[in-house]
């Protein structure tokens, strides 16, 4: 039975620890193909879009089993467990790498819906947000606050309805996010706290 409490989207980057890299978490503002544009100083070709995203995915999946969650993760998903807040979780990492991924970490109890990527990677967040949220049955868009850690996270959620609250520990600078006119925090608890503010 779905809660009447405020649903809380993750995704799913904003649960792991990287390492700062402003050159890159400024170039990474923009899809990926306008990543790789400023990069090679032209728009990639389909062929050679396809081979780096391929290259990507598998080097991420191969490595994230080892990255530890963010600090204060667990605890926040246990805290939102006993206080009876639902969460569930929209990620562009491919749909048969997130589940088993989720479930290394041993969090996917913490989810109500998983939903990963069955398409390709170039085409944004938008529609799957839209097609997860409308998954996500007994709740209206407008009482959901979708945390994540990158531009196409706060227009995806304004895309399906939803508020948004970004999260600084990601792939994008501080500057580049501030840029969304949503909520920006520099720890998951400031996320969670910014994100019970907006649906009180």
């Amino acid at each position: 039975m779905p809660s009447s409490r405020p649903r809380t989207v993750r995704s799913r980057r904003s649960a792991c620890r990287r390492s700062p890299w402003s050159a890159i978490a400024t170039c990474t503002a923009c899809r990926f193909p306008r990543f790789y544009e400023r990069l090679m100083g032209r728009l990639p070709s389909e062929e050679e879009w396809l081979a780096m995203d391929e290259a990507f995915h598998r080097h991420y999946a191969a490595h994230a089993v080892d990255a530890a969650l963010a600090e204060g993760a667990r605890q926040l998903l246990e805290e939102r467990l006993a206080a009876g807040r639902t969460q569930s979780l929209c990620s562009l990492a491919p749909h048969e790498q997130l589940i088993p991924l989720v479930r290394t970490y041993g969090i996917d109890r913490h989810f109500v819906r998983v939903d990963g990527r069955t398409g390709r990677s170039d085409q944004g967040k938008a529609r799957q947000m839209v097609r997860h949220l409308a998954a996500l049955e007994g709740i209206s868009p407008e009482r959901i606050v979708v945390v994540g850690d990158a531009l196409d996270d706060a227009s995806a959620a304004a895309h399906a309805g939803a508020k948004a609250v970004l999260y600084s520990g990601g792939s994008h600078s501080r500057a580049s996010l501030a840029s969304a006119g949503v909520p920006v925090a520099d720890t998951l608890a400031e996320a969670v706290e910014a994100a019970d503010q907006l649906v009180v």
